[in-house]
């Protein structure tokens, strides 16, 4: 399905709505309510799973090494599956810093984000959780596009960010 809608201030509480707004002016409103009421389902079904488990400590990397902050669609995106951004706002990276972030999960922001092979290259890295444990998350730099799709989406997020680490090779 062709995404309707992207994320805007705050996609997860307005995207049932505007998924319902945008099919009755295209004369789709029956269609679009169906979806609509599907995209709230799985996202309060989401929400309950995660409301028992402690959030993960999450690095959002994209293209020339830059932090993305929670505020990005893919840090809403993050935050929706059970994630908590370690940065605040989208800054340059500096190994230093990213050492004594003490993340979980390393998210990475396609296309250009890190892999773990370009991740394990710096040693500084070696002690970053993440890097250590293999947990190197890929996500669209856009975001997830907020259609009926989106709540599986977001549940394959966190099931990334919540899984048991796994090997590093």
């Amino acid at each position: 399905t062709a995404p309707i809608y992207r994320y805007g201030a705050n996609p997860l509480t307005s995207a049932p709505t505007t998924i319902t707004q945008l099919g009755l002016v295209v004369g789709k409103g029956t269609e679009a309510a169906v979806i609509a009421q599907t995209v709230a389902a799985g996202l309060a079904a989401l929400a309950a799973q995660l409301a028992t488990e402690q959030p993960v400590r999450v690095l959002l990397e994209g293209r020339g090494f830059t932090a993305y902050g929670p505020a990005t669609p893919a840090g809403l995106a993050v935050t929706a599956a059970g994630g908590t951004n370690v940065v605040t706002v989208d800054q340059p990276l500096n190994l230093a810093d990213a050492v004594g972030l003490d993340v979980a999960a390393w998210v990475s922001l396609q296309p250009g984000g890190s892999t773990l092979t370009s991740l394990q290259g710096y040693p500084e890295l070696a002690a970053v959780p993440a890097v250590k444990d293999g947990r190197i998350v890929p996500v669209p730099l856009a975001g997830f596009p907020v259609d009926a799709a989106l709540p599986g989406a977001l549940q394959a997020l966190a099931d990334d960010l919540h899984s048991a680490p796994v090997s590093a090779g």
